[in-house]
């Protein structure tokens, strides 16, 4: 019988060891069906199945996703662990990934493979119904549709509103985001995402209910309840881990995933037909012990990574960059130092740092090349606002042993309290030191972190161009605050009264 005849068969007698050899002469679809139909075997006692049948699959010529599962199956056999960052993008160069159009390429496969479990899920605020901002005097009905990317749709119902009304929004409106367009076909107007902040500061100036996809639907005249949705990530391998309760506001069953309540999410479960297993099914079977939770995390690794694999590639000429010398950590998962391979690129010298921020719950794609370094040298995470501080060298080396000359001197000069610990934050578009601004009417007087927002006040850099000034994104301190000054900056303009509540636990 031979490999193709086996694969198709509904037995799974006649299986040989030679079949190993001959995986890459399978199509990519067959080539899944054979380690599914080889695991079941397994299950079923069939055959056997050893770690170095598995490698035999992979020096055959098959599929980069199929040599991604298996490798992540040999991983999680030996060491309990799934691939790092570094050994995806060591399997990419293996494959003779050298342009970003090739890797990106190889990357789709991996996504759109059935032997992980796929994204199905939806918001369903964001994609069955857009939020409803309801003015409370009964004037004007204000619906704002806000998308993945934070761009919208502002409509006004104007039925029974008198003209004065409508002048006094159509010129608060032109006022607050000048960046607006009008669509005069469907009667609706089009916000681009840099101008989010200034469409909340026109909401709030109307007395908007907000709510934003969570639980708080207090409607009293005068409170506001404020949840900023966080950015949408494309998501291609499926985070969901099924809650407990029902989601407080639909009452409805709900997965966590992405940082976000999912729903029509099917979650990451085992599976009856041997011809619908993911990887999830065969750790199993192979009794190698893993449950729903740890498989979220591999996939989130993965969903990550994805976004990672966005800047592996010279900007200047598309090469797909290469390793470039750099110390080892004990514990360094990742590549962080590129350079481009290509000789005749402008940018072949320059050496670029790539790496995750070390911040909690931030975890954003860090690139030399986007943003500014602080006056320590580290380079700003454009998310949070974050540079440098004595816990990213205490995690890669407790001991300090493997520091270099550099890292070790700049905390012996700094008594181990670097730009975190002194509450000092740098705007990643200019560099320049951002300045704390007191919270409007604060109960808090002693100039605390927690009564305080940091700005950019370099007119002429990007951050505050796009925020006026603020910059909503910085910093990982105190989100509430970010809020906070954005709202009140906005009552003290219009000298409009409110109580302000806030969703606690959603990351802005």
């Amino acid at each position: 019988m031979t490999i193709h005849e086996w694969v198709n068969s509904p037995s799974f007698e006649g299986f040989e060891d030679e079949m190993l050899d001959k995986v890459g002469t399978l199509s990519g679809d067959n080539q899944e069906l054979f380690l599914r139909k080889l695991i079941e075997s397994y299950r079923l006692q069939q055959c056997a199945l050893t770690p170095n049948m598995l490698k035999r699959i992979q020096q055959g010529k098959i599929d980069i996703s199929l040599y991604i599962v298996i490798e992540s199956i040999l991983l999680y056999k030996q060491f309990s662990r799934f691939p790092y960052d570094n050994e995806l993008y060591a399997i990419l160069r293996q494959f003779d990934a050298k342009n970003k159009s090739e890797a990106m390429d190889l990357w789709k496969k991996v996504c759109k493979s059935p032997l992980f479990t796929a994204c199905g899920a939806k918001d369903a605020v964001e994609h069955e119904k857009p939020f409803v901002l309801t003015r409370t005097t009964k004037s004007a009905v204000i619906r704002a549709s806000i998308n993945k990317d934070c761009s919208a749709e502002l409509q006004i119902d104007v039925t029974g509103i008198d003209r004065a009304d409508l002048q006094t929004i159509t010129e608060t409106l032109k006022e607050f985001i000048p960046t607006r367009k009008y669509d005069s076909v469907r009667k609706v107007f089009i916000i681009p995402p840099e101008s989010y902040t200034n469409l909340i500061g026109f909401l709030m100036r109307w007395n908007c209910v907000l709510d934003f996809s969570k639980f708080n639907t207090n409607t009293a005249k005068g409170i506001f309840t404020f949840v900023h949705q966080a950015p949408y990530k494309q998501m291609f391998f499926c985070e969901g881990v099924k809650s407990k309760t029902p989601h407080p506001l639909l009452k409805a069953s709900y997965h966590w995933c992405g940082g976000r309540a999912r729903f029509g999410c099917a979650g990451i479960c085992r599976h009856e037909a041997y011809q619908q297993y993911t990887i999830f099914d065969m750790l199993n079977i192979l009794q190698l012990t893993i449950n729903d939770q740890q498989m979220s995390f591999f996939y989130g690794k993965l969903n990550w990574f994805n976004l990672y694999l966005e800047h592996l590639f010279c900007y200047e000429c598309d090469s797909m960059l290469e390793p470039a010398a750099e110390r080892p950590y004990r514990n360094a998962h990742r590549i962080t130092y590129f350079r481009c391979p290509n000789n005749v690129c402008q940018k072949h010298s320059e050496t670029i740092y790539l790496n995750h921020c070390f911040t909690e719950k931030c975890n954003s794609v860090i690139d030399s090349r986007t943003a500014a370094r602080c006056p320590n040298g580290f380079v700003i995470c454009q998310k949070c606002g974050v540079c440098c501080s004595y816990q990213q060298f205490a995690r890669k080396s407790p001991t300090g042993a493997l520091l270099g000359n550099r890292s070790s001197q700049l905390l012996a000069e700094n008594n181990n309290r670097l730009h975190l610990e002194r509450r000092e934050f740098y705007c990643p578009k200019c560099g320049l030191k951002l300045q704390p601004a007191r919270l409007y009417n604060s109960s808090n007087n002693s100039g605390t972190d927690d009564t305080l927002i940091y700005v950019c006040n370099n007119s002429a850099c990007e951050n505050y161009r796009l925020y006026g000034g603020i910059f909503p994104l910085t910093t990982a301190f105190s989100k509430n605050n970010r809020i906070k000054y954005i709202l009140n900056t906005i009552q003290e303009q219009w000298n409009n009264p409110y109580t302000l509540e806030i969703e606690s636990n959603n990351e802005i």
